[in-house]
């Protein structure tokens, strides 16, 4: 009887990769914007703040001097007020700094400037005899400084907005202030004064629109760069894959390369012993061995071909004490520490929907890991249960589950770095300098061929050193009990 398990279709698989892609870089584009404007900030709210703060002896003086005292430093118009507006947006700006909130940072120095540039504009037409004279029409080109601010601290939204604002008081100062005697002039001498309009409206919405598009561009190009820088990682780590296949080969040989040689050692010294029975029991064990380095070498250029296509396994009911029992026997003696390490078997008499061959890799990976990331002479635990359905979850026709699990007494794994261990050509940072050989295929494989059998794999570890790992997989319980 054969069976080929659902899986997560590739496809669904890419377009998860591209999704997680494509947040990593947003999140680059958002940590490039948060660090550019910090730096400017940085050089910014220090400056305007020292000057607003020795602004304030001087504006204090010269409204005591007014015409009316000390109530002239209340007045909407005084330079006290302005100096006021401006200095508590840059102490805002400068605390919201040192928290390194950079949102409130930036608004608070463009409200606090662009706050002082209309008090200067209001008190030297409405404010000063409600009236507006030719000479306060320079006084408009103030208002680009807002929106440069805006080109350099917000976004697209705050560039448009603040040149509509600027736009649009620009339009009620010429409007609706009465002109002095010298604007009258000059309007009646220039047709009406429509220059008064076109200059600095055009100038205001010209510069919108070009640290608009500045901007824009600016923000196309970061967004390009993160791409190539993507696709620069991608090209790296195919480059690094390429460079670990011969090791990920060496990686998945060694194994029953080093058990081969153990028994062919063993079985000469029996052999130098007149030891025959014994010499005979270790070249069966060696045939073993190259039976499943046959069977490894032509499952290598499936490790690809096996995520898309699981209609490759041939599930059938096995016998899962055997199957582990043969697996221990394919581990190379030197590694197990024959007479040294124990081997602990906790299996019943279970049969499991399974491929023998993959099923006994799977379990010749987990051991041969338990024995290299534990000190010699650890025991190891191999044992299976049957999972029971104590809150009734399981559907109807829906096989049991049961558990093998593979536990050693070794390192362990730190928890952050549990997820990492399933892909392919992963291995712990720690393992990379140390003399333990390996390429971080093993538990790829290993993934790979238990989902395939309609089973998941995972592992649990508090990487406490002495408490070890637990490597734990489920496979479908057998209808039938031969």
């Amino acid at each position: 009887m054969s069976a080929a398990p659902p899986r997560a279709a590739p496809l669904a698989q890419t377009r998860e990769q591209d999704a997680a892609l494509r947040r990593l870089e947003q999140e680059q584009a958002a940590q490039f914007e948060f660090q550019r404007r910090y730096n400017l900030l940085r050089i910014v709210v220090p400056v305007i703040l020292t000057l607003a703060v020795l602004a304030v002896p001087g504006a204090l003086y010269t409204d005591i001097n007014g015409p009316h005292g000390w109530l002239d430093i209340f007045a909407l118009n005084s330079s006290t007020t302005q100096v006021t507006v401006v200095l508590t947006g840059m102490i805002i700006s400068f605390l919201a700094l040192r928290r390194k909130r950079v949102i409130l940072s930036s608004y608070a120095l463009f409200f606090g400037v662009s706050g002082v540039i209309a008090l200067l504009l209001l008190n030297d037409t409405v404010f000063s005899n409600n009236t507006l004279d030719l000479g306060t029409t320079p006084e408009f080109a103030l208002l680009l400084v807002p929106i440069v601010l805006a080109s350099v601290l917000g976004g697209p939204v705050l560039i448009v907005l603040t040149a509509l604002a600027t736009s649009s008081l620009t339009v009620v100062l010429l409007t609706f202030v009465p002109a002095a005697p010298d604007l009258t002039a000059f309007r009646a001498a220039n047709a009406g004064g429509f220059v008064l309009y076109t200059v600095p409206i055009s100038l205001q919405l010209v510069i919108g629109a070009l640290v608009y598009a500045t901007l824009a561009g600016l923000r196309r190009a970061q967004v390009q760069l993160n791409t190539v820088r993507a696709a620069y990682e991608r090209e790296r780590e195919l480059d690094q894959l390429k460079n670990q296949f011969i090791a990920s080969i060496n990686h998945e040989l060694r194994t029953p390369l080093m058990a081969l040689q153990g028994y062919l050692v063993l079985a000469r010294e029996f052999g130098k012993a007149h030891e025959a029975e014994q010499q005979e029991h270790m070249l069966a064990l060696g045939l073993e061995s190259m039976q499943h380095i046959n069977s490894l070498v032509d499952s290598i250029p499936e490790v690809r071909r096996i995520e898309t296509d699981v209609t490759s396994l041939e599930l059938v009911p096995v016998d899962l004490h055997n199957v582990i029992v043969k697996a221990t026997t394919l581990i190379d003696p030197r590694l197990a520490g024959q007479g040294e390490r124990e081997i602990h078997l906790r299996v019943p008499s279970l049969r499991v929907m399974a491929d023998e061959t993959r099923l006994c890799q799977v379990v010749v990976n987990l051991i041969s890991n338990a024995c290299k990331y534990s000190p010699p002479g650890e025991p190891i635990d191999i044992s299976a249960r049957l999972l029971p359905d104590t809150h009734g979850e399981r559907r109807k026709n829906t096989p049991a589950q049961v558990e093998i699990t593979v536990r050693d007494y070794g390192q362990g794994i730190p928890p952050d770095q549990i997820p990492l261990l399933f892909q392919r050509f992963v291995r712990l940072k720690r393992d990379l300098a140390s003399n333990v050989i390996g390429a971080g295929l093993g538990l790829a494989i290993s993934r790979a061929y238990v989902e395939a059998m309609g089973g998941r794999i995972w592992v649990e570890s508090t990487g406490v050193p002495g408490e070890g790992s637990a490597f734990s997989f489920t496979l479908a319980l057998a209808d039938v009990q031969e």
